[in-house]
């Protein structure tokens, strides 16, 4: 899913930040465990259980030069942002469902982070094989675009990738573009590049 302010950051970044290539690799791991069937029950030691399956996408984003992003979760109703740690030359990468082994309901909970941030979880419809829920793919992404990292047709994760000489790190090591490249930018893209951690964009434009 492709949100309208997605056109509008690629559209102002254009002739401000080059395309510095980034290059996105990972692979996915499956896991079963056994938990408590209610959030109540933690700590008590007592069932009922329920099987649930983890499976993750681990990976990295690496380039010639420091980077950091924006990492992005879109619904249909909702656009979630938030920031990752400042520019490294390599940034994890984690997308996971989490559903019950007997995929009764049929859904997961997807979640995705990038560099040191946490999306939030979201429910997603699943049939019989996590696998097939969400793509993910080994790529060669570019900074100053948003890029499309995960996506099940219906929720998508992306990241918005920046050069670290862009940047200035603050309290907290929080990063925030550079007063000398904000003029000319709309005001919902300068305030995602220059304040806040964290924010949401709501509803989704159409």
């Amino acid at each position: 899913m492709r949100h309208p302010l997605f056109d509008e950051i690629d559209a102002s970044l254009m002739f401000v930040v080059p395309s510095e290539p980034v290059e996105l690799q990972g692979s996915w791991r499956e896991a079963a465990r056994r938990t408590y069937s209610a959030a109540n029950q933690a700590g008590s030691g007592a069932g009922p259980y329920v099987d649930v399956i983890d499976l993750r996408w681990q990976g990295i984003l690496t380039s010639s030069v420091p980077i950091a992003a924006i990492a992005i979760l879109v619904t249909d109703v909702e656009l979630f942002w938030v920031k990752t740690e400042p520019a490294a030359l390599v940034l994890p990468v984690q997308i996971s469902l989490h559903a019950n082994a007997d995929y009764s309901p049929a859904l997961a909970t997807l979640t995705g982070g990038i560099g040191g941030s946490t999306l939030p979880g979201v429910t997603v419809p699943c049939g019989k094989d996590l696998r097939t829920v969400c793509s993910v793919k080994p790529a060669r992404l570019v900074t100053g675009r948003i890029e499309l990292v995960a996506t099940t047709g219906d929720v998508s994760v992306a990241a918005l990738l920046l050069p670290g000489r862009f940047l200035k790190v603050g309290r907290r090591r929080l990063f925030r573009f550079r007063d000398d490249m904000t003029a000319g930018l709309p005001p919902r893209v300068r305030e995602m590049l220059t304040r806040r951690r964290a924010g949401s964009v709501m509803p989704v434009d159409r």
